[in-house]
């Protein structure tokens, strides 16, 4: 979701930011605790937001394991506007799930 209130999270590392071309220049991302990483402890009050994607998934056995994945087609994308922040929310029960979720953006 694109909001207009960041989070308090854990900051990312620089090394978390991969470019997929070798030869691009450094992310204009700005990194820090009210900026770019995860683990939400606190979540800021948000009066402005657009979902881009919601999906629900229902938990079952390992045999049912759910898997999403989605990728914007280039008419399609959604454009994150300066001073907005990007958001990928997720609630799951506290035990027995393990999301990994990653982001692929132009800047």
């Amino acid at each position: 979701m694109d909001c207009n209130v960041g989070a308090t999270v854990t900051a990312h590392a620089d090394s978390g930011v991969q470019p997929l071309d070798p030869n691009a220049p450094a992310s204009l991302l700005t990194l820090g605790t009210g900026n770019t990483g995860y683990n939400a402890s606190a979540e800021g009050a948000i009066t402005n937001v657009r979902t881009h994607d919601a999906l629900a998934l229902g938990f079952g056995t390992n045999e049912n394991i759910p898997r999403y994945s989605y990728q914007w087609m280039p008419d399609e994308r959604p454009i994150i506007a300066v001073s907005r922040f990007l958001r990928v929310r997720v609630t799951t029960p506290t035990t027995g799930v393990n999301m990994k979720t990653w982001i692929v953006w132009d800047e």
